[in-house]
């Protein structure tokens, strides 16, 4: 039996594209100061993020979060324990300044 060249095509290129979907919108994070505190500060290319932890283990200094690193509820999965954990992200900061000011306002 033949398949039309254009079904053939589809079959493949929309697994493909989902697949894709989720790593294209999965950002990441290092998280440079983790300290006993209900916030963590990270490091991203889009510059300097805090979270402040909802629920699950909280991360070590070094550990590498992924997932939706835009303001609001996210889940996060850090990639040393691949274990989940919910946050909420308080602040994008491209300069970095306003998110280490805020980090050390609400953990002194």
């Amino acid at each position: 039996m033949r398949f039309p060249r254009r079904t053939m095509l589809s079959a493949w290129l929309i697994p493909a594209m989902l697949s894709m979907s989720a790593t294209l919108y999965a950002a990441e994070g290092t998280v440079i100061i983790a300290r006993d505190c209900d916030y963590v500060l990270l490091d991203s290319q889009e510059g300097q993020i805090l979270i402040k932890m909802i629920k699950g283990e909280r991360p070590k200094t070094g550990d590498k979060l992924a997932g939706k690193l835009e303001r609001g509820f996210s889940e996060l999965t850090n990639k040393r324990t691949s274990e989940t954990m919910k946050v909420w992200v308080d602040q994008v900061d491209p300069s970095g300044s306003k998110a280490l000011m805020h980090y050390s306002q609400y953990c002194n």
